[in-house]
């Protein structure tokens, strides 16, 4: 049984086309695709989030209120279907990318100065990624109902032999419950990963097939994944919250956007108001957000090439 490289399976989303030329194209165009739907739908969903914050702050200061509550979900209801639509756009961008991104690895291929397309291999690869989804969805509630019914067994079965003893089980099996909880969704993850590059390079949609091709290597794709999200995580958090500190200083919209604001959003949103007219502020705000929408593709690139590398390695044992 052949295994995975790690530190070339973290590497090759980087080094597998083409051609870097290739690689620029991808990045800039995707990253453009993303700048135009932040600029259709970005502003209908950003307002929308200011009488959110502030039912969420009102729900804070009075959390058995009913009216509180009520205006709450009111709000989600609204903002929910709006972002379902920019969700749903995006991730056919997203599927646009990888689809190219995997077929320039596989079969060479390359659109020109335009490389997305978007047509029935990009809907395979949306099918095969939401069987991954709805996989791991199952895997992660069932993991829930598994620990919360363990840890109340044991609970039940330390109130028989004293307080004691039940605190003892319950936090020893909380311990391992919580850490085998993490590393089975990781793992049933990992397992069904390359699903969406297999799709691609059978131009068949690939689903359980994707389980018996990784036996044996969930650990470093499991690692390879958290090493590139923590890294992504990581930049995107500063480029996002850095971006936003810098551009409406003293106007307390981080602890708003952390749900722990210390004052009333609506003068939070008021003094943004006063400061979007800024030119420093607008400026440091389009930079913000080109910085964003080009650091996506390439953060997500480091996740397709663990899946392209896992099937161009471990399709020829199967």
């Amino acid at each position: 049984m052949r295994k995975l490289d790690f530190g070339r399976l973290v590497s090759w989303g980087y080094n597998g086309t083409t051609s870097r030329n290739f690689f620029v194209r991808l990045v800039l165009w995707t990253a453009a695709l993303i700048l135009i739907l932040y600029a259709a739908l970005g502003p209908s969903i950003l307002k929308a989030y200011a009488p959110f914050f502030q039912a969420n702050f009102e729900l804070q200061q009075n959390p058995e209120d009913p009216e509180s509550i009520k205006a709450i979900f009111g709000v989600l209801s609204g903002l929910m279907g709006k972002f379902i639509v920019f969700m749903l756009v995006f991730w056919a961008v997203v599927a646009s990318a990888e689809t190219a991104y995997h077929k320039n690895v596989f079969f060479k291929e390359d659109r020109g100065f335009f490389p997305l397309r978007f047509g029935g291999s990009e809907l395979k690869l949306m099918v095969a990624q939401l069987f991954v989804c709805l996989c791991w969805l199952l895997t992660y509630f069932g993991a829930i109902l598994a620990l919360v019914l363990i840890i109340g067994i044991l609970g039940a079965l330390g109130g028989l032999l004293g307080s004691v003893v039940a605190a003892i089980l319950v936090g020893l099996a909380s311990l391992v419950g919580i850490i085998l909880f993490i590393w089975v969704n990781l793992y049933v993850f990992a397992r069904l990963s390359p699903a969406g590059a297999a799709t691609i390079m059978n131009d068949r949609i690939i689903t359980a097939d994707a389980w018996r091709m990784t036996k044996g290597n969930a650990a470093p794709i499991v690692f390879g994944f958290l090493l590139i999200g923590l890294v992504g995580y990581v930049v995107m958090s500063v480029v996002q919250f850095g971006g936003l500190s810098l551009a409406f200083p003293g106007s307390g919209i981080m602890s708003v956007m952390m749900s722990s604001p210390s004052q009333d959003p609506s003068e939070t949103f008021a003094i943004m108001a006063e400061q979007i007219t800024n030119p420093g502020t607008m400026i440091t705000l389009i930079l913000a957000i080109i910085m964003m929408a080009v650091f996506m593709p390439l953060w997500y690139i480091g996740f397709w090439g663990i899946g392209n590398r896992a099937v161009l390695e471990l399709s020829e044992n199967n």
